[in-house]
């Protein structure tokens, strides 16, 4: 699996005060998704001046705030294929997203440990 980025995924019903923290800390909104995952979660992803990225996503049917790692993949198909041969699923049973700018899903492991996958097109 060749990875092309990788970094922090913040999934919040409250995230217009995770965004302030991080700002608060010196990151600026590097790019607003609004149909990320086909609409239901939009997601703004920020950058320091030292380069660190964070993305932050509106989640409201989260009880409390979760954490992932955010992928982006060259292949996503193989990617995907290798994550499930790991024994990670899907977190939304076989249901891939797209969008004007990508592919994704939120994959799970055995553990619970999440990895956001993502291919970007454009």
């Amino acid at each position: 699996m060749k990875i092309k980025s990788f970094n922090p995924f913040i999934l919040s019903k409250n995230s217009e005060e995770v965004i302030k923290t991080f700002e608060s800390l010196g990151f600026t909104k590097n790019h607003v998704k609004l149909d990320a995952n086909s609409g239901a979660n939009p997601a703004v992803s920020l950058k320091n001046a030292d380069g660190y990225k964070v993305d932050v996503a509106q989640v409201d049917s989260m009880p409390m705030d979760a954490q992932a790692i955010r992928i982006n993949v060259e292949d996503f198909d193989a990617a995907y294929e290798e994550l499930i041969a790991m024994g990670f699923k899907n977190m939304q049973g076989d249901r891939i997203a797209h969008s004007s700018s990508d592919e994704a899903c939120m994959m799970a492991s055995p553990t619970g440990f999440m990895i956001m996958m993502c291919k970007h097109i454009v």
